[in-house]
């Protein structure tokens, strides 16, 4: 089980807002390992669209970085092939064991 830890006596905001206030760690009840980054997180990269707009641009929530294209870390996804698995860029098309 993963739960997230604050300071109770510094943080003004109820738990739910907490997160986007202050920072926040999450422990690891298995492993008893406290983490800064939260483990439902897969990719540092947001996929933004503006109202209006069609093209989506891509913000990295660490860096602060924007880019128009496609993160790598976007791009590529694993898919399993019988025993094993390879993975796809959606963006290239190309594919690797």
């Amino acid at each position: 089980m993963i739960s997230r830890q604050r300071d109770q006596d510094t943080c003004p905001f109820p738990s739910e807002q907490a997160a986007s206030v202050i920072n926040v760690r999450w422990f690891n009840s298995k492993t008893h390992e406290y983490s800064w980054e939260d483990p439902k997180i897969k990719s540092h990269w947001k996929t933004i669209t503006e109202d209006g707009e069609t093209q989506p641009y891509y913000y990295n929530i660490v860096t602060g970085a924007s880019q128009w294209d496609l993160p790598d870390e976007l791009a590529w996804s694993k898919h399993e092939h019988e025993d094993s698995f390879f993975w796809f860029n959606k963006e290239t098309g190309e594919n690797t064991w």
